[in-house]
């Protein structure tokens, strides 16, 4: 696993302290059934989860991208809140969309999210992560701070920002070394929109998506 992939990957959301105004009335998909229900795991549990099952996914070294999509795709729609996400990319517009525009985008943005990870981790070279700190300023909201260790010793922290909604928590945003990719997103997602509006944007997401499945 290359290092330049590891902090793009988890540079999947923006600036860990500037969550979106509104982000916490979003809806939330419904949890696998397969994956213990989200009122039962807190929030370090789900960072946690994440976290090993990427490096569980890096160390099977027979399976291949669909493979390792197949894999994390449950853990990866568990651990995220993709409509909230879609929130804070598409601001006031968001609530323009309706219920099945919304569930277009967020499916396909959960779609790239898996690509990119299974893309990114594919070799095992000891890597492991360490728990740094957790905090709950909120009710319904926490901060988990964990650290990537990798096979040189080499350490490099992630902050989670997780919020709570009907007793589930669910990760919003991951910072790494002040690199947001999520925020580059809602840039370039905007002017995407401006031109051909939300088919535009799926339309470059799907793109995405196929093209790291290639690589």
């Amino acid at each position: 696993m290359r290092r330049p992939a590891i902090i793009l990957i988890f540079s999947l959301t923006t600036v860990l302290y500037l969550s979106p105004p509104g982000i916490a009335q979003a809806d939330n998909p419904t949890p696998p059934q397969s994956l213990p229900a989200a009122a039962d795991a807190a929030p370090e549990a789900v960072v946690d989860s994440l976290e090993q099952s990427l490096l569980n996914s890096m160390q099977t070294d027979l399976l291949n991208h669909t493979g390792r999509s197949e894999r994390l795709q449950p853990v990866i729609a568990r651990a995220f809140n993709f409509p909230r996400m879609g929130r804070f990319l598409f601001g006031s517009r968001w609530n323009e969309f309706g219920a099945s525009e919304q569930a277009r985008f967020s499916a396909a943005f959960s779609a790239l999210t898996v690509a990119n990870y299974a893309a990114r981790f594919t070799t095992f070279n000891n890597e492991r992560f360490a728990p740094v700190s957790a905090a709950q300023p909120g009710e319904n909201r926490a901060q988990v701070r964990h650290e990537l260790i990798t096979g040189k010793g080499e350490r490099i922290a992630f902050d989670y920002l997780l919020l709570r909604q009907h007793g589930e928590w669910r990760i919003v945003n991951i910072t790494t070394r002040g690199v947001s990719d999520l925020a580059l997103k809602r840039s370039q997602y905007s002017k995407l929109f401006e031109t051909g509006g939300l088919d535009a944007v799926v339309e470059y997401i799907q793109t995405q998506t196929q093209r790291m499945a290639e690589e």
